[in-house]
């Protein structure tokens, strides 16, 4: 039987068992006694049939004839087959749950769940180490146990779209890289690396640059010296000696130029520039200055050089770190183009 044909004849029943209980009381001229018994009547048959339905549910093994035959056994089975799909989806969600835990636990950053309060939901086993989260910590606002200025200043700014590097709570030695990503209903990733090491090779580093442009800048200008006191003496040199030392002064100044740019990136890199420092610089001077140099550089190659520049420019700016970019720009122009 159809599920369709079983429930049209199970209504039929239905009424008919109401019928059979208004029946006599219309007879005996009570209809509203007849009427309750019908409704009774019908109440228990709903109630017997719900009884055999959740008797076979729960007993798979139960043949269908005995507690749910016909219509009640197809709705049966479509249950069951709904219930199975469920559990199986549930199992797959549970599985992938658990995968994505995995990897989370896997991880050697601290990775903590925070809700839209910047409340701990969850964090993985990385976060006892780096942030000395425990189990009991679930629940409590994140900034209540990192305390460092610059944490709370970023969390609290919402400007997510950058990091910040803060030392850790139990060990002003390490430095966490922490960055906040939203997600989904306001929760958001909190995520913090160890970036300790790489913080000392950056230190070893821009050290290194120092001390070896500070080493090369005392040999370099005792030779530029020697090479321009020899440039000067032009008219008690050899003729065919005057290029070589032209082209040597020149190099020695581009060396010159390198140790400067290094000094600069040195400084650049550990401290800010002074606002003392900034000056108004007039650029077609300075770019003429270059590009006679340039010109210099490039007479082998019989480049062409072509000055396009507003007249009266002016740039506001560091004097020698301007000269330094605009004489990479064209010394890079010169080096990297083809002769001709």
């Amino acid at each position: 039987m159809s599920l369709a044909s079983g429930l049209l004849a199970e209504l039929l029943l239905v009424g008919a068992l109401a019928a059979l209980g208004i029946l006599p009381g219309l007879i005996a001229g009570h209809f509203w006694i007849g009427l309750s018994l019908g409704l009774g009547l019908v109440v228990i048959r709903l109630l017997w049939v719900v009884a055999r339905l959740a008797r076979w549910l729960e007993r798979p093994d139960l043949p269908p004839g005995r507690y749910a035959g016909g219509w009640l056994a197809d709705l049966g089975q479509r249950l069951r087959r709904a219930r199975a799909a469920q559990r199986r989806r549930e199992r797959r969600w549970l599985r992938l749950i658990r995968e994505y835990r995995r990897a989370a636990d896997a991880l050697p950053d601290a990775v903590v769940a925070l809700d839209a309060d910047n409340r701990i939901l969850g964090f993985n086993p990385s976060s006892r180490q780096h942030l000395g989260l425990r189990q009991r910590d679930v629940g409590l606002p994140i900034d209540h146990l990192i305390r460092q200025p610059a944490f709370i200043d970023y969390l609290h700014g919402e400007d997510w779209t950058r990091d910040v590097e803060v030392p850790a709570n139990d060990d002003p030695g390490c430095i966490l890289n922490m960055h906040i990503f939203p997600y989904v209903q306001g929760r958001r990733l909190l995520v913090a690396r160890d970036v300790t090491r790489l913080q000392r090779l950056q230190a070893m580093r821009q050290d290194f640059v120092a001390n070896v442009s500070h080493e090369l800048r005392t040999p370099l200008t005792v030779l530029a010296g020697y090479i321009e006191t020899l440039v000067d003496m032009d008219e008690e040199l050899p003729e065919d000696l005057l290029p070589i030392l032209t082209h040597m002064h020149l190099q020695s100044e581009r060396m010159r130029r390198i140790v400067e740019d290094l000094l600069l990136l040195s400084r650049l890199e550990t401290s800010s520039p002074d606002e003392d420092q900034f000056e108004s610089v007039h650029v077609p001077a300075m770019l003429d200055t270059i590009i006679d140099v340039a010109e210099q550089l490039s007479a082998s190659e019989r480049h062409l050089l072509v000055r396009e520049i507003v007249p009266d420019l002016r740039m506001r700016g560091m004097p020698r770190e301007l000269d330094s970019l605009f004489s990479n720009l064209v010394f890079n122009a010169v080096k990297y183009t083809p002769a001709g």
